[in-house]
C-alpha cells in the first residue's frame, strides 16, 4: 500500500511538472501564483491505522504547502506555523481584493505569518460508513473508540488532542512528529494548560453563515452524502460542535 500511494505521488508529481511547463510555454508563469497543497495526508500503518479518518494524527494533518511567488515569497523554507485556511487571506491580498469581513476570520495572511500562531484542527464527526461495515462483519466489535469527535490544538511545541469521550494525549509536536510517546501524565502542567486554552478558543468560535449554519436547506440526497464522508452527523444526533 505505501508502495502505491508512493506511486500515486510521482504520478501526481509529473502532471504538477507539465502544469508549470505549460504555464511557462504560455508566457504564463511568471505572472500566476501557484500553489501546491492537499486536503489532508493519509495513515499507512502508524497508530495502527490505515486512510484518513478517526484521527488528527500528523499524518493526517500536516501537508505540503508549496508557494510559487518570486514577487513576494522568496525561494526556500519558511518555518512558520500557519493552516491551509490562510491561502484565502493570503490570495485577496495579494491581488489586491479587500475582504470587508477580516477581522472576523481566524485566518491569516501568509504575507506576514505569525511565529507564535496556534493552531486548531477538528474532526467534528465519525465517519459511520467503515464502523458499519466492520461490525456487520465482527458483531462483537466495539467502535466506541472510533465514533467521537476530535479536536488537536498545537503552540509552543506542543500538541495536545482532545476527544469527546474525555480522552486526552499530548505529544511533544517538535521533538516527536510521528508521536510515538504520549507524555499526558507525565507533563500535566502543559495537558492542563492546552485544555484551559483550547477551551477558551473553541468557547469563542462562532457559527459561519452559510450551508451548515441553519439557514440553507439540505435536500435528502444532500445530507446522505454530507453524512457518508462524515462531514455531519446523522439526523436526530445533533449538530456536530
Amino acid at each position: 500500500m505505501a508502495a502505491t500511494y508512493d506511486a500515486t505521488l510521482a504520478e501526481l508529481d509529473d502532471l504538477f511538472h507539465a502544469l508549470l511547463e505549460s504555464l511557462r510555454a504560455k508566457g504564463l508563469l511568471d505572472n500566476t501564483v501557484v500553489v501546491l497543497t492537499s486536503d489532508h495526508g493519509e495513515h499507512l500503518g502508524e497508530h495502527h491505522m490505515l486512510d484518513h479518518q478517526y484521527s488528527l494524527y500528523n499524518g493526517l494533518i500536516r501537508v505540503p504547502l508549496v508557494v510559487r511567488d518570486p514577487a513576494r515569497f522568496p525561494a526556500g523554507r519558511d518555518a512558520s506555523p500557519v493552516v491551509t485556511f490562510d491561502l484565502f487571506p493570503t490570495l485577496l491580498e495579494r491581488i489586491g481584493i479587500d475582504d470587508p469581513d477580516r477581522e472576523n476570520r481566524p485566518s491569516r495572511t501568509l504575507l506576514s505569518p505569525d511565529p507564535a500562531r496556534v493552531r486548531l484542527a477538528e474532526y467534528a464527526a465519525a465517519m459511520p460508513g467503515p464502523i458499519e461495515l466492520v461490525q456487520r462483519r465482527y458483531p462483537q466489535f466495539d467502535a466506541a473508540r472510533w465514533q467521537r469527535r476530535l479536536r488537536a490544538l498545537v503552540d509552543d511545541g506542543w500538541k495536545l488532542i482532545w476527544a469527546s469521550d474525555g480522552g486526552r494525549e499530548l505529544y511533544d509536536y517538535a521533538g516527536d512528529r510521528g508521536e510515538t510517546k504520549d507524555l499526558l501524565q507525565e507533563r500535566r502542567d502543559v495537558t492542563e494548560r492546552l485544555s484551559s486554552q483550547l477551551d477558551a478558543i473553541t468557547a469563542s468560535l462562532k457559527p459561519l453563515h452559510g450551508a451548515g449554519a441553519g439557514d440553507t436547506e439540505l435536500s435528502d440526497e444532500q445530507r446522505r452524502r454530507l453524512e457518508s464522508l462524515g462531514y455531519i452527523e446523522p439526523a436526530g444526533e445533533g449538530a456536530p460542535r
